[in-house]
């Protein structure tokens, strides 16, 4: 029930009061009087009659009126709804009438409960449409609606972005044009031009860049220089990214190489070398490198420019002969294509000191073998004059001849000397000579010796878990040899044992139940036996099916050489009558 509403105020002398109230309503009625003191108590409820219906008026009207595509081909109207108190009579309805933009024909829909608030519109995609919201009742149509527009919902794209033209503007920017989709194919409103481009032949994943809707060329750049892309173009709509337009290839300009990677610069006293890695990105036909080394004063500034050139790739290291001693130098490469150099790679680096070279202490060994002998030397410090090639000189331990030189090792390629033909377990005494342009230096004594027997030691040649790791692989190997030559000669031999315990097993007397076999002389052996003991298989028909058999009543008693005498293995010779252990022909199966 709604609530109580104060509707009038009138004089005192009034007893009667006419109003104005909605239409096809049934209301209910009381009064109280009002003086200076106070109000009255209310007079007794008193219900009315029904208010005749009238046609919907402005209040009976719908408001908010709207209206959204809300899926392909869909425009969805929404109102707020009336409640009943404005309905103006029975059978209330709304009439939903619209149009596709261009029709003459209005089609209607008529909705009979007041609780829905929208309505959807099924038509094309993006579709413009007219529309309007009104209401009825039994008495008649409401006030005239007011017509409005809106646009179902976008639909994919139904073509691609044709006549696509690639052209490479520089090493790292693409230019990408082509022709816009037609209207009618767009199904929406543009929102972008998406193009997506990858490497050729390559793992990378797939980019995309988005352009504005009323464009026709884009440019992409910060791409690899020299690489083929492959690009393809697609319109976007507010509802979906329709087709893409065929994969094509464009390849950008060459440019240089991206920055080479020094790995060492050595130096000696009088000489040095550079080793280099290849650039990461050629970006182009890589033709070689650039090589310059500056050398510095005492003031810092450079005295000496060295240029070189190497017009092959595959070349990755330079030596420089005769550098000065104790000086600075820097060390430039680039690497270069048609187009030029990359970025230059920087070291520096000090030659040592000047003069005749510094011993680094006694000699050690790297590794010993049967005939020969590994051996290096320790670290030479930075500010003392520094070899550039070292030998060996070495003889047995207590030999009074001069000592066998080896041929002179470069430091720049090796860090250790390997001395041959030697003998196997013999003490050598061992020194090396040092060697630059200013002379020889004789370095420490050490003594190695040769192993003997095949075996290498020094360094972690045979570590203690190599050897035992040898040794499980060995004993491994014996199990298995053990074990396959068990079963095969498992396999190779007839078991005489087991064939004579089968036969006996088959003859036994069946025993009782308390486990011992039941007597019967009259039955198990016949009136004439005397005291000779019984051949195993004494059963009749035993005898037929074993071989040995024949071979105990053949008179030829080497046939049991093989086996041996296995008489004496399955028979207890005190046991036997004087003719069974002197006889030949006895049956023994």
């Amino acid at each position: 029930m709604a609530p109580w509403q104060l509707i009038r105020t009138v004089s005192a002398a009034s007893t009667t009061e006419t109003f104005t109230l909605r239409n096809y309503l049934t209301y209910s009625f009381r009064v109280t009087a009002t003086n200076s003191i106070g109000t009255s108590a209310r007079s007794e409820e008193k219900q009315g009659e029904m208010t005749p219906p009238a046609p919907p008026d402005e209040d009976s009207t719908p408001g908010n009126i709207t209206s959204k595509g809300t899926s392909p081909g869909v425009l969805t109207v929404s109102w707020d709804t009336v409640h009943p108190y404005y309905h103006n009579g029975p059978e209330f309805e709304y009439v939903v009438r619209y149009r596709t933009e261009g029709e003459t024909e209005w089609k209607e829909a008529v909705i009979s409960d007041w609780r829905t608030n929208s309505f959807d519109i099924s038509a094309g995609e993006y579709e413009n449409i007219e529309y309007s919201v009104s209401v009825r009742n039994q008495e008649d149509d409401g006030p005239e609606p007011v017509q409005q527009g809106g646009t179902t919902g976008e639909g994919r794209p139904s073509a691609f972005p044709s006549n696509v033209r690639l052209v490479a503007i520089s090493s790292n920017e693409i230019n990408v044009t082509w022709d816009a989709v037609p209207e009618e194919d767009v199904n929406g409103a543009v929102k972008s031009y998406n193009i997506y481009y990858t490497m050729s032949n390559a793992q990378g994943s797939e980019e995309v860049m988005k352009c504005s809707p009323d464009e026709t060329s884009c440019v992409l750049g910060d791409l690899q220089a020299f690489t083929t892309y492959e690009i393809a173009v697609a319109l976007e709509n507010g509802f979906a990214e329709g087709p893409r337009s065929q994969a094509q290839t464009v390849t950008t300009e060459e440019g240089v190489p991206s920055e080479v990677k020094i790995e060492k610069v050595v130096s000696t006293s009088y000489r040095l070398e550079v080793t280099w890695d290849r650039p990461v990105l050629v970006n182009g036909i890589h033709i070689g490198y650039h090589l310059a080394i500056a050398a510095y004063d005492d003031d810092d500034t450079i005295s000496v420019w060295h240029n070189e050139t190497f017009e092959n790739p595959d070349i990755l290291s330079s030596r420089m002969e005769d550098v000065e001693p104790d000086t600075k130098y820097e060390v430039f490469i680039t690497a270069y294509t048609r187009v030029g150099d990359s970025a230059p790679a920087k070291r520096d680096t000090t030659t040592a000191a000047a003069g005749k070279p510094q011993m680094p202490g006694q000699p050690t060994l790297n590794l010993a073998g049967k005939e020969f002998l590994n051996i290096t030397w320790g670290k030479i410090a930075d500010d003392v004059a520094k070899p550039d090639e070292v030998r060996a000189c070495y003889k047995p331990e207590g030999d009074d001849d001069e000592c066998q030189l080896t041929a002179f090792v470069d430091v720049l390629d090796d860090d250790h000397i390997f001395v041959e033909d030697l003998d196997e377990s013999t003490k050598y005494v061992v020194f090396l000579e040092f060697k630059n342009k200013e002379g020889i230096a004789k370095g420490g004594t050490n003594k190695f010796e040769t192993t003997g027997a095949g075996l290498v030691t020094g360094g972690s040649a045979l570590a203690p878990w190599l050897i035992a790791i040898i040794c499980i692989i060995i004993l491994l190997l014996l199990i298995i040899l053990i074990v396959c030559i068990l079963k095969s000669q498992k396999g190779g031999k007839y078991n005489v044992s087991d064939k004579e315990k089968q036969l006996k097993d088959e003859n036994a007397p069946l025993k009782n139940n308390d486990g011992f076999a039941e007597f019967n002389q009259d039955s198990e052996f016949p009136d004439d036996v005397d005291g000779s003991q019984d051949s195993l298989n004494s059963h009749p028909d035993g005898s037929e099916g074993d071989s040995l058999k024949e071979y105990a009543d053949d008179e030829d008693p080497s046939k049991f050489n093989e086996e041996g005498s296995f008489i004496e293995e399955y028979h207890d010779p005190k046991t036997r009558s004087t003719d069974q252990r002197e006889g030949g022909t006895s049956t023994f199966v």
